[in-house]
């Protein structure tokens, strides 16, 4: 198990040499739920490391974005573990797989694979930590996921020997319900400004460059919204030994300039590849993203990668050139490429290069239709790259904005997605991303309150109480709409609806509460100012209570919310009808609810100016 894992953590780490490697301390913390939410807290932030999680917490799920080094931090870990001195301590042996073997191999059941791992070992009384990567990685749908997860959690039920830590990209909501209602669930914390700095200056070991990037850092906006991830930071410096001219300003400006740069386009001008070998291996890489995306594969055959390398180079008239020789300068370009002679294996380095490359792809064939899938979490980053290729792509963002998901879930699925692609698209019109902003608070406050009114009985989230549906809402919003590129968006959204001679008391007012909790989370202390002053008595109760929750969970203390939150709690004492009313969205629903029984005041919009 030990090699597996240092053959894991050799095929993803982005340098050669483990001596290139810096040491990276990565720390976990308790991830955020509907249940800090009721409380009205942000949970107490305490970092953990990998080990103190499996010391304390049986089934674990650490989930972060791509790049934040999710699978090195399984590796380095089962690598640590399995040395001998700490192995004679603790008698745990690692056991670090996919999900990919576990469904198609063992079909979910790890007690066949602990099997196969203690007959091969033969110690008795040992214990097992089984490391799980990659569950975003296949094309299932959740309901497959949670099926999976489910079979193997009850393959490890009445076996206090065995602790199991899975990693994974954000997955979909209802999956996402399942791990925190079975599995302890955790983040992989994101690298301070000072620790990219640190982790760039350790690799350039430059103090030129080291002064360009703070230099660069002061004066872009851009490059500071950068993901603070260990890819992000490696790429970074891996540009800056090369002496690149230009530090790039988003992430897929980054993932550019890095596979120009090691495909081999700055050798061209070194005379050490020449253009032809770049553009053949460049677009072959290409079509191998697109069979490695498309086949949902973790490894494919150097004979596989030959035989796509040979159907576009026999297809074409290329002079002067030699196949052999520019193969095996591909198989060379190990920065993006995992290559195992032994094995006769290959794969990408990180998954990431091939999703760029796969959007690259799409972008070069100028193919701008946009498939069903978009919002499915297996093809998100691909589509989030295609997006920050383009830039400026209003008719993207146009024609994104229009598709709906499949179903309830579906629609989910979008509203975890398009604030991405607009980030992405920075350089779009910023009518058009406004426009598209509304369009994404009309929709949401649309779905909230269809599921609300369980128009989908099938929905699992129509089986949660509406305090924790809120949350899930609030929570996911404020996350993915907190950056300073969608103030001014947010703020003309919320003024076009404040504009408006009367508002629907529930879902204009939901819209309202949900662009004004995206505000809040962003830092912005007049929010909620204007929803409190003029509709504060007349909200549905959840709102109510939401506004006095949320802007206590994100520390808004501002006048405004304090008096607010004291007149409601107040109210919330003295009226039973309105107690009643709070209790029951505390309490999992049994039947549709009448949303009219949780209005309390008028039914005139702009009459009412005191709140609670």
């Amino acid at each position: 198990m030990t090699s597996k894992a240092k053959l894991l953590n050799s095929s993803t780490a982005l340098f050669p040499s483990e001596d290139d490697w810096p040491y990276i301390d990565q720390r976990l913390v308790r991830a955020q739920s509907a249940r800090d939410f009721r409380k009205r807290q942000v949970q107490k932030k305490q970092s953990f490391s990998l080990e103190a999680v499996i010391d304390q917490f049986q089934f674990s799920v650490v989930e972060a974005p791509m790049g934040r080094g999710k699978s090195t931090l399984l590796a380095q870990a089962a690598i640590r573990m399995a040395d001998p001195e700490r192995f004679h301590v603790d008698r745990r042996i690692p056991v670090i797989t996919n999900f990919k073997e576990i469904r198609d191999r063992w079909k979910g059941d790890l007690g066949s694979l602990l099997e196969e791992v203690r007959a091969s070992v033969s110690m008795d009384g040992l214990k097992y930590v089984v490391f799980i990567d990659g569950l975003d990685e296949l094309k299932m749908d959740p309901a497959e996921q949670i099926d999976l997860l489910s079979a193997i959690k009850a393959s490890l039920n009445g076996r206090p020997e065995v602790n199991l830590v899975i990693a994974s990209r954000p997955v979909a909501i209802e999956v996402d319900q399942h791990v925190e209602g079975a599995f302890t669930k955790l983040e992989l914390e994101p690298f301070s400004t000072k620790q990219v700095i640190k982790l760039v200056d350790s690799l350039c070991k430059s103090k030129l460059i080291l002064a360009r990037l703070t230099k660069d850092l002061e004066k872009s906006s851009l490059f500071r919204s950068l993901p603070k991830s260990p890819i992000s930071a490696i790429l970074l410096a891996t540009l800056l030994r090369e002496n690149s001219n230009e530090i790039p300003s988003t992430m897929t400006e980054l993932y550019r300039k890095y596979v120009e740069h090691v495909l081999g386009r700055w050798d061209m001008s070194k005379g050490l590849q020449s253009q032809t070998e770049y553009e053949v291996i460049n677009n072959v890489s290409i079509s191998l993203a697109r069979f490695y995306i498309d086949n949902s594969l973790d490894v494919f055959s150097i004979q596989e990668a030959r035989d796509v390398f040979n159907a576009y180079v026999g297809s074409r008239n290329l002079g002067p050139f030699d196949p052999g020789k520019c193969f095996d300068k591909l198989l060379e370009k190990n920065e993006i490429f995992a290559v195992s002679q032994h094995d006769g294996v290959m794969t990408f380095r990180h998954r990431t290069f091939a999703e760029y490359l796969y959007a690259l792809g799409r972008h070069l064939d100028n193919d701008n239709e946009l498939q069903p899938e978009i919002f499915h979490s297996y093809w998100t980053n691909v589509y989030f790259f295609f997006f920050g290729i383009k830039k400026d792509a209003s008719t993207l963002v146009a024609a994104a904005s229009a598709m709906n998901g499949e179903g309830q879930m579906g629609r989910f699925n979008k509203m975890l997605a398009m604030p991405n692609f607009l980030l992405a698209a920075y350089m779009t019109p910023y009518a058009d991303v406004t426009f598209a902003v509304r369009r994404y608070f009309d929709e949401v406050a649309a779905l909230y309150l269809g599921i609300v009114s369980k128009q989908d009985d099938e929905n699992p989230l129509s089986k949660l109480p509406e305090i924790d549906l809120l949350c899930i809402f609030t929570i996911t919003i404020s996350r993915y709409f907190s950056y300073d590129f969608f103030i001014d968006a947010l703020k003309t959204c919320a003024a076009d609806l404040y504009s408006q001679p009367t508002l629907d008391q529930t879902s204009d007012l939901t819209e309202l509460f949900f662009l004004n909790s995206a505000l809040a989370s962003i830092g912005d202390h007049h929010a909620y100012e204007t929803l409190i002053e003029d509709y504060g008595s007349i909200m549905p109760v959840a709102l109510r209570l939401g506004i006095v929750n949320h802007s206590e969970f994100v520390g808004l203390k501002t006048e405004a919310v304090e008096r607010y939150s004291k007149k409601f709690h107040k109210a919330l004492r003295n009226n039973p009808s309105l107690a009643r009313s709070v209790k029951q969205i505390f309490e999992p629903p049994t039947k549709a609810v009448g949303r009219e029984k949780q209005l309390v005041g008028s039914s005139n919009p702009r009459n009412p100016r005191k709140p609670a």
